[in-house]
This record gives C-alpha cells, sequence and structure tokens, in this order.
C-alpha cells in the first residue's frame, strides 16, 4: 500500500513536471507566489536522493532557515535538482565525491550556489557552459537551457566559475523580490 501511495504520488509531480515543461516552448508564464527558497532545496534534496546519481555522493547544505522570495516553487526545485544531478555526474569519477549547497544573501539577491569536485574545468568549458544548449558533458544540453530560462523568469540568472582546482561552481542569482514574472 505504501509503495502504491508513493508510486502514485510521483506519477502526479511527473504530470505537473511534464505540463510546466511544455508551457516552456509556449512561452507562458506561471503564477508566483512568497516561497522559502530553504525549503525548496530542502524538497530538491529529497527528489535528488531519490535518483540513482545520488549514490555514494554527499551533500553538504548550508542555508538560512528562512529566505523569502517570489518564485514558482516546483520550477525552482527542478532547476535544483539538475543542478545537483550535473554536479554527481562530474563528480563521478572524482575522489571526493562532495556536492555543496549554500544558499545566502548579498543585497537584494539570493544566491544558490551548486558546487563539485569533478574534473578541472579549462576556459573553454567554461565558456561553452555560458551558451544556450550547450553541455558540459555528453548530454544534449537541455537541462541548463531549461535551467537558464527558469532563471530568467524569476529575473535572475545563472553563473558559472572554476570551484577552485578542480570542479564547477553554478550560482543561481536570483531577487528577493520580483515585482513582475
Amino acid at each position: 500500500q505504501e509503495a502504491l501511495s508513493e508510486i502514485s504520488t510521483q506519477a502526479d509531480r511527473l504530470s505537473k513536471i511534464i505540463q510546466r515543461v511544455r508551457t516552456y516552448a509556449k512561452r507562458q508564464h506561471h503564477e508566483v507566489k512568497q516561497e522559502n527558497l530553504s525549503e525548496i532545496v530542502d524538497r530538491a534534496l529529497v527528489s535528488f536522493r531519490r535518483s540513482s546519481l545520488s549514490s555514494g555522493v554527499d551533500v553538504e547544505v548550508k542555508a538560512p532557515g528562512k529566505a523569502d522570495a517570489l518564485a514558482d516553487a516546483l520550477e525552482l526545485e527542478l532547476l535544483i535538482v539538475n543542478l545537483l544531478k550535473n554536479a554527481a555526474a562530474a563528480s563521478k569519477d572524482s575522489r571526493e565525491k562532495l556536492i555543496s549547497v549554500q544558499l545566502s544573501e548579498e543585497a537584494n539577491e539570493w544566491l544558490l550556489s551548486v558546487s563539485d569536485h569533478g574534473q578541472v574545468i579549462s576556459d573553454k568549458l567554461l565558456s561553452r557552459l555560458s551558451h544556450p544548449a550547450k553541455s558540459f558533458s555528453n548530454g544534449l544540453g537541455l537541462g541548463l537551457s531549461i535551467c537558464r530560462l527558469i532563471a530568467e523568469n524569476h529575473g535572475g540568472k545563472l553563473t558559472f566559475k572554476p570551484n577552485n582546482s578542480k570542479g564547477l561552481i553554478v550560482t543561481l542569482h536570483l531577487p528577493k523580490t520580483n515585482k513582475e514574472i
């Protein structure tokens, strides 16, 4: 009974995700409301831990208890899960399988950074990440393209920089308050 309930819950969630992705092609905007970004990060971690990519990966989270912003919670959860999966995939051959998630505030924006300790990032690869539909790995690049679109729909942006000597830090810059999204 418990397994069937979980399957039903995940099927409903998947249906919402598919509907949401379809709206991107139509360039429709979604309703936003005041959300706690820390709670969204927590839900994204639960989803990530259900994926096979999370096996053997430690996730360290630093976030305030309250981090309010106008947002579409499902969209931001999808963005965070995608960044976590990308970080896990980048770390698969690394000795240090640690992903760090940090939510902090700076001036009028929230910064949500996801960092890994994967392979060394060349300037050329870093430049490729800044272009839509380009992928760091052998993927189609659609994940980061959708993440960029979600960030932009929230009045924010994604930035990429090397994580010291190895790996990558992807940061979502999200305004604390959005009048129109």
